[in-house]
C-alpha cells in the first residue's frame, strides 16, 4: 500500500501537484475518486480539491473530476484506519459535472461556497446530519441553526422559513430558469443567483417582511422583467449586473424605492438617485444622480453617444463600472453645474465632453485627487477658452489629452527623406493651424503638401479634423 502511495505521489509531483494538498484518495460509492486531508484530530478527514494549485482553475482534466451521482461517504479507510468525513472544502466540487449530490450525516462543516456545478439538479442531506438539512425535499443544503440556504440546484424549491441565501448558492446552475423567493428570506447574498438562463424571479411577501438584495445578487442575460415588492428595503451595488432588463416596476407601497413616472428604473426615494436601469429607462427630471452601476440602455448598442440630462447633478459611485449597458461607448457629455466627479466614473469612458468651463473637483474614495498622482491620456473635451483652467486644476492636470470643445485638430505625416510637425493647433474661436516640413539633408527639398499647397511653413483654416502629408523631392 505504501509503495503504491509513493508511486501516486511521485506521479502527481511530476504533474506539478503538491503532495501537501491532500493525504490520500478514495473511491466513492458510485466510483468517483475523491481526495482527502486528515484533520488534526487524526480521526476525521476533510474532502479537499485535487490540488490547492487548481482550486481556482478547476481540475486539469474532466476525467479527474467527480461527476454524475455523487454520494459523499460518511467514512473512508486509509492504511487500515477508518476516518469520518466531517468537512468539505467547497472547491472540491468546483467545475465538476455532478448531477446529484448526497451529504452524509457525518459532514458538519462545508468550507466556502460551492460554485460552478452547472448541471447539479438534485441535492439530499442525510436526515441524521446535526448541522445541515434538505427539509421538505427542497433539493438544497440548508444550515439548520441559521436557516441559511448554503447550496441550491436547478430543481430547488426554497422553503418558507429560510432567512438568507448564501453567496454563490445558485451560481452557474445552467438549468435554473425560474425561482420564487419566499417571504421569510431577509438577505440574498453576493452573486447568489449568477445563473445564465434565469428568466423569472418572484418575490413573495408584504410590507411586514424585510428583504435586502445584496451586491451582484442576480446575473442572467435572460432576465428581462423585474418587479420589486413592497418589502425590499435594501439593494446592493450592481444587484442585477449582466441582466438585460427591459421593464422594471416597484410596488407603490415600497417606502424606500420607486419607479416614478413609469420610468422603467429603480429610484432610491429619499435621495432621488437612480440605482437600477433598463433598456427602456426614461430618466425622470426629479432624479438628481445616477449610480455608476445602474446599467441604462440597450446592451446590444455599440459606439453609443451618451448625453447626461442637464438636471442630473452627478454620478454616484457604485460597485462596478457599468453605468450604461451598451457594449461600447464612443463618448459621454457631462452637463454644466457638477460640483465634483469621482475618478472611478471618469475611468469608465475614453472620451468625456464637459460643458462647464469650471472643472468639477476630481475625487477618489472621498478625497481630492492631487497633481502628479498618475498620467492618463483619455480625451477630455472642455468648453471654449477654458483650457488653461482645466490644465492648471490639480486633479485634472493628471490628464495629458485635454483640448477645447469644437476646436478641430490637424495631424501630419511625411514621406521618405523628411519630417513634418504641427507648429500650432486650432483653438476655440480660431480654426487656423500651422504646420511645417523639413528635408532630411541638403540633397532633398520640400515639394508640396497633400492638399497641393507648396507653402512651408503652411498656415491653413480647418473645417474639421484633418491630416496632411508632406512630400519631398531630390535636388537636381
Amino acid at each position: 500500500m505504501k509503495k503504491r502511495l509513493f508511486l501516486l505521489i511521485a506521479a502527481l509531483a511530476a504533474m506539478g501537484v503538491s503532495a501537501q494538498d491532500f493525504d490520500f484518495r478514495s473511491v466513492a460509492p458510485n466510483g468517483q475518486v475523491l481526495w482527502y486531508k486528515i484533520n488534526p484530530d487524526n480521526e476525521s478527514v476533510t474532502l479537499v480539491p485535487y490540488s490547492e494549485e487548481w482550486q481556482h482553475y478547476h481540475y486539469p482534466s474532466e476525467s479527474m473530476m467527480p461527476a454524475g451521482n455523487l454520494t459523499i461517504p460518511d467514512t473512508v479507510r486509509y492504511e487500515g484506519n477508518a476516518y469520518a468525513v466531517t468537512a468539505m472544502r467547497a472547491e472540491a466540487l468546483r467545475g465538476c459535472l455532478v448531477i446529484a449530490l448526497h451529504i452524509p450525516a457525518t459532514m458538519v462543516d462545508i468550507i466556502g461556497s460551492i460554485i460552478e456545478t452547472s448541471v447539479l439538479s438534485q441535492i439530499t442531506v442525510d436526515p441524521d446530519n446535526p448541522v445541515y438539512d434538505s427539509r421538505n425535499n427542497c433539493n438544497a443544503i440548508i444550515h439548520t441553526a441559521t436557516n441559511r440556504l448554503v447550496k441550491g440546484c436547478s430543481s430547488t424549491i426554497i422553503p418558507n422559513g429560510i432567512v438568507s441565501i448564501k453567496d454563490h448558492a445558485f451560481h452557474g446552475i445552467e438549468a435554473l430558469t425560474s425561482i420564487t423567493i419566499p417571504p421569510s428570506v431577509r438577505n440574498i447574498e453576493y452573486r447568489a443567483f449568477g445563473c445564465p438562463n434565469l428568466t423569472s424571479v418572484t418575490f413573495q411577501g408584504d410590507a411586514s417582511s424585510e428583504l435586502i438584495i445584496g451586491d451582484e445578487a442576480f446575473g442572467s442575460q435572460r432576465l428581462t422583467e423585474l418587479h420589486i415588492p413592497a418589502h425590499v428595503f435594501g439593494i446592493g451595488g450592481a444587484a442585477f449586473t449582466n441582466c438585460n432588463l427591459e421593464h422594471i416596476t416597484v410596488d407603490e407601497e415600497n417606502p424606500f424605492f420607486d419607479s416614478r413616472d413609469n420610468c422603467n428604473a429603480i429610484i432610491e426615494s429619499n435621495t432621488n438617485i437612480l440605482i437600477v436601469g433598463s433598456k427602456n429607462t426614461v430618466i425622470p427630471t426629479s432624479v438628481t444622480k445616477i449610480r455608476s452601476d445602474a446599467r441604462i440602455g440597450d446592451p446590444r448598442e455599440t459606439n453609443a453617444h451618451i448625453v447626461i440630462p442637464d438636471w442630473i447633478t452627478g454620478i454616484h459611485p457604485g460597485r462596478i463600472v457599468s453605468l450604461f449597458a451598451a457594449q461600447s461607448i464612443a463618448d459621454i457629455t457631462i452637463p454644466a453645474g457638477w460640483q465634483n466627479i469621482d475618478l472611478e466614473v471618469v475611468r469608465m469612458f475614453q472620451k468625456i465632453i464637459f460643458l462647464d468651463s469650471t472643472p468639477p473637483i476630481l475625487t477618489e474614495w472621498g478625497r481630492h485627487v492631487a497633481a502628479g498622482e498618475f498620467s492618463d491620456d483619455r480625451q477630455i473635451i472642455v468648453p471654449c477658452s477654458s483650457l488653461a483652467a482645466w490644465q492648471s486644476n490639480p486633479g485634472w492636470s493628471n490628464f495629458t489629452n485635454i483640448r477645447e470643445l469644437d476646436a478641430p485638430q490637424i495631424s501630419v505625416t511625411a514621406t521618405e527623406h523628411g519630417s513634418a510637425r504641427v507648429v500650432t493647433q486650432p483653438s476655440c474661436g480660431n480654426d487656423t493651424a500651422t504646420v511645417s516640413a523639413t528635408a532630411e539633408d541638403e540633397r532633398w527639398h520640400f515639394s508640396h503638401w497633400s492638399d497641393g499647397s507648396t507653402q512651408n511653413p503652411y498656415t491653413l483654416v480647418l473645417n474639421g479634423d484633418s491630416t496632411l502629408t508632406a512630400y519631398f523631392s531630390i535636388d537636381s
